[in-house]
């Protein structure tokens, strides 16, 4: 199950595990966070930060793997429900596994960077 949450304490149970994206437990203004749950255990944070106009960047963070696909789509759906005309994905060039999984949730490639894997959704 995911749900939407600003709870700064919410947040601080993943930036333990992912430092490089979140720092402590800031929960910023323009950004929407969904923390993925499995019985009542957070596993994971999907991060989306305003780009511009009706474009987001998706950040998918999991600390237990299994159904990080399940959570990606769930909430993916619900920013397109909620008005988000188009995602974007970063992965990283060596993170093979996070690409493939970013085409499980529905995301299409689109371009290669020096550092990253750009894919996007719808």
């Amino acid at each position: 199950m995911i749900r939407e949450t600003r709870s700064a304490d919410d947040i601080a149970v993943v930036a333990r595990h992912f430092p490089q994206f979140l720092s402590g437990n800031e929960v910023k203004d323009d950004c929407r966070y969904f923390v993925a749950e499995q019985g009542g255990e957070i596993v994971g944070l999907i991060m989306f930060d305003h780009i511009e106009d009706d474009v987001w960047r998706g950040h998918f963070m999991m600390i237990r793997p299994g159904k990080g696909v399940i959570y990606a789509r769930q909430a993916i759906r619900k920013m397109l429900e909620s008005g988000a005309c188009r995602i974007l994905g970063m992965t990283p060039i060596d993170n093979h596994k996070a690409l493939r999984a970013a085409f499980a949730a529905g995301m299409r490639y689109v371009r290669k960077s020096d550092q990253f894997h750009i894919t996007e959704c719808p």
